[in-house]
C-alpha cells in the first residue's frame, strides 16, 4: 500500500484527493510548528517527526485507519517465544548515503531507540536486541509483553550507522534515511526542504521537491492555501472549515483523531485536588458539548476515560460525566468546600488548535462553580518544558492534549511509575492494573485489563476528560498522494503494508 494513496474529504468519506487538474511538482505543506532538531528520537513530537517521516523510514508502521501493525523495512515477524520477536527485514535496501540497511543497522538503530528517553514509557520491557545474520533482528524483552509492535509502530526509525556514528549530536541537522525523500537544508522556523531519492526501493517518488514551511497563525496558513502559495495544511480547527470549504481550489480533508485533551490534576500535592470528591466535582462541572461546538462541532467528548472508541481496552459501560454545575457545588460541599477554594490552572498556548479558547472556556466553568483561580496560560515551549521538571513543578491543575499511538498500553502508560506525565502517587490499584496489562500478551485479557483499569479511573479521576478534535487538514483539490492517519503522521510516498 502507497502511504498517502487517498484522502478523506469532508464531503465524500473515503474518496481520494487527487483531482483532475494535473498535481504540483513541488509540495509545499503548511504547517504550525518549528522542530529544533530534525532527529525523530530525540523526542515524541509528531508534529516534528513529520518533518523527517518520508525521509528516515520505520521497521513497521500503524495502519492510517485501526489498531492494525503494517510492514515497512521489516517484512515480518513472529514470536520465537514468549519474551523473543524476531522480524525478517526487507533486502536490498540502502540509505541514500549509499550505507546499506541491514541486520546491523536495524540492531543500531533499535539500541538507539531503546536508551532515547521520550520513548522510555513504551520500551522498558526491551531487554536486549540481536543480529542474526544479514536479514534478521531479535528483540528480546525482561518479561512477556504485548507492547513491543507497537512501540516499534511509534518509532522504529533506522539510522545508517556509519554517517550516525560520525555525525553524533549533529545527525539531527542534516538526517539520512531510506525514505522516497532526502535532505536538502533546513532554515529552523522558517523552511525545510527535500528532494526525491530517485534509487527509492519503493518506486519513484511523486514530487520533485517537498517543502515544510512554517507558518504558526492558523489564518495564514489558510490564506497560503488559498493563495496557492501551499498544498497542505495541518492543525486546523472548525472556525477555518467554512472559509476552506467555500476555496475554489481547496478542501477540507478530516478523520476521527486520538489527541485527548484533558484537565490533570497533581494529587502529590496537598491541595484539595487530592479530594476524590473535588476531582469528581470538576468532571461534572465542565460542558463538554459546548467545548465541541467551540471546535465546530468537528470533536467528540471523552467518553469518562482515557481511551477513545476502537482502542482495545475501550469501556462501552462508561459514558462522560454530564454537565451538572449543581451536582460539582454539591460534591465541593460534601469534600468540606462549599465555598469553593484557591488554585492555579495552566494550559498551553500554541500546542494545538483552539488550545488557549479551550483553556479560558475551561476556567470559566471551575469559577462558575466556586473556585478562584489564578489563570497560567503558557506559551507550549515553556508548558513542555516545566511539566517535565516532573511532579509538582507545573501546579495542581493543568491542562493540555495529548497523542499517542492507538494501543492501550502505550496510551496509559504513560502514567506508570516514574514517567514524566505521572502526576499522582504510586502504588495501589492503578500501578497493579498497569503490571498486569504490561506482562498480558493475550489480546482479549490484555483489553479487560486495561477496561478495568479506565472503569478505576472513571470513579477516582486523574483529570477533567474533555474532548478529542477530530484531525482537520486543508488541501489543494490537485494534491495527490496525502492520507489523513489517525497518528497525525504526515507522510509521502513512503511505503508500508507490503
Amino acid at each position: 500500500m502507497l502511504a498517502g494513496a487517498c484522502g478523506t474529504p469532508s464531503t465524500t468519506p473515503g474518496t481520494s484527493t487527487n483531482a483532475s487538474a494535473a498535481p504540483p511538482t513541488t509540495l509545499t505543506i503548511g504547517v504550525q510548528d518549528s522542530a529544533t532538531t530534525l532527529d525523530p528520537y530525540a523526542n515524541t513530537t509528531v508534529a516534528w517527526q513529520n518533518f523527517t517521516a518520508s525521509m528516515i523510514e520505520q521497521l513497521v508502521y500503524f495502519d492510517p485507519d485501526k489498531p492494525v501493525i503494517l510492514p515497512g523495512l521489516a517484512t515480518s515477524w513472529k514470536n520465537i517465544d514468549d519474551k523473543t520477536l524476531e522480524l525478517k527485514l526487507r533486502p536490498n535496501v540502502k540509505f541514500t548515503n549509499g550505507e546499506p540497511f541491514d541486520a546491523t543497522a536495524a540492531k543500531y538503530s533499535l539500541d538507539i531507540l531503546i536508551k532515547a528517553a521520550p520513548y522510555s514509557a513504551w520500551t522498558g520491557a526491551i531487554a536486549s536486541i540481536e543480529a542474526v545474520g544479514t536479514d534478521t533482528v531479535r528483540i528480546l524483552t525482561k518479561q512477556p509483553t504485548g507492547i513491543v509492535l507497537g512501540a516499534l509502530g511509534r518509532g522504529s526509525y533506522m539510522y545508517p550507522p556509519k554517517y550516525h556514528k560520525e555525525q553524533g549530536d549533529k545527525f539531527g541537522n542534516a538526517p539520512i534515511g531510506t525514505g522516497p525523500y532526502k535532505f536538502v537544508s533546513y532554515e529552523k522556523g522558517s523552511l525545510l526542504t527535500l528532494e526525491p531519492n530517485n534509487d527509492y526501493w519503493g518506486g519513484k517518488p511523486t514530487y520533485q521537491k517537498l517543502m515544510f514551511r512554517i507558518i504558526p497563525e492558523e489564518a495564514a496558513r489558510v490564506a497560503a492555501l488559498k493563495a496557492g502559495e501551499v498544498q497542505l495544511i495541518t492543525q486546523i480547527s472548525g472556525a477555518s472549515i467554512p472559509e476552506i470549504s467555500s476555496a475554489t481550489n481547496a478542501q477540507l480533508v478530516k478523520r476521527p483523531g486520538l489527541r485527548q485533551s484533558a484537565a490533570f490534576f497533581d494529587t502529590t500535592l496537598d491541595t484539595p485536588i487530592k479530594n476524590k470528591l473535588v476531582r469528581q466535582a470538576l468532571n461534572y462541572a465542565v460542558d463538554k458539548q459546548a467545548l465541541v461546538k467551540l471546535f465546530g462541532g468537528e470533536a467528540q467528548v471523552l467518553e469518562g476515560q482515557w481511551l477513545t472508541p476502537g482502542v482495545p481496552g475501550f469501556n462501552t459501560a462508561i459514558k462522560a460525566y454530564p454537565y451538572d454545575p449543581a451536582k460539582a457545588k454539591q460534591l465541593l460541599a460534601q469534600a468540606g468546600f462549599p465555598n469553593g477554594f484557591e488554585t492555579t490552572f495552566a494550559w498551553t498556548i500554541g500546542a494545538t488548535a483552539l488550545d488557549k479558547e479551550m483553556g479560558q472556556a475551561v476556567a470559566g466553568y471551575f469559577e462558575q462553580v466556586g473556585l478562584k483561580l489564578k489563570q497560567q496560560p503558557t506559551e507550549y515551549a515553556t508548558f513542555r518544558t516545566t511539566s517535565r521538571e516532573g511532579q509538582g513543578k507545573i501546579g495542581p491543575l493543568f491542562q493540555w492534549a495529548l497523542l499517542t499511538p492507538p494501543d492501550p498500553e502505550m496510551t496509559l502508560s504513560i502514567y506508570g511509575p516514574g514517567s514524566l506525565y505521572r502526576r499522582f502517587p504510586n502504588g495501589g490499584t492503578v500501578d497493579e492494573l498497569m503490571t498486569a496489562g504490561a506482562k498480558e500478551t493475550d489480546p482479549a485479557k490484555r483489553a479487560k485489563i486495561y477496561s478495568d483499569l479506565v472503569a478505576y479511573w472513571y470513579d477516582d479521576p486523574f483529570g477533567v476528560y474533555l474532548i478529542v478534535p477530530n484531525d482537520l487538514y486543508g488541501a489543494a483539490k490537485n494534491l495527490k498522494g496525502f492520507t489523513a492517519r489517525s497518528d497525525q503522521m504526515v507522510v509521502f510516498d513512503v511505503k508500508m503494508g507490503q
